[in-house]
């Protein structure tokens, strides 16, 4: 009977090793799982860092470049206002000249209404 008792203890210590060993196996197993997780975060992460230095650039050319068309825009403004100006200014003085020339003109014409006048 005793026998019997340790031969059960030892087949129910036996099952026991088993069952731990199955544990074990299965924890293992989750432990690679866990692992390729891990690895594969830690692409991720270094992809989400790629494409985030990525934007900073695309952000900073963006920025020049916007820079760069508000100088041009500046300067072309800056030109159309010369322009004009210049514009301005030939007609005035177009206009005194012709101005000028009207007040010849009429000058001329009192002249001679004058001197018909005075003969």
């Amino acid at each position: 009977k005793q026998l019997e008792e340790t031969l059960a203890a030892k087949a129910a210590k036996e099952a026991e090793v088993q069952d731990l060993e199955g544990l074990v196996i299965q924890l293992e197993r989750e432990k690679v799982k866990q692992d390729l997780e891990i690895q594969e975060l830690g692409r991720a992460k270094e992809q989400l860092s790629k494409d985030k230095q990525k934007q900073r650039k695309q952000i900073e050319e963006l920025l020049a470049e916007s820079t760069e068309l508000r100088t041009v825009a500046e300067w072309h403004k800056n030109q159309r206002v010369d322009a004009l100006k210049q514009s301005l200014s030939a007609v005035v003085q177009t206009t005194i000249a012709e101005q000028n020339e009207r007040e010849r003109a009429l000058r001329s014409e009192i002249q001679k209404l004058r001197a018909r006048m005075n003969q």
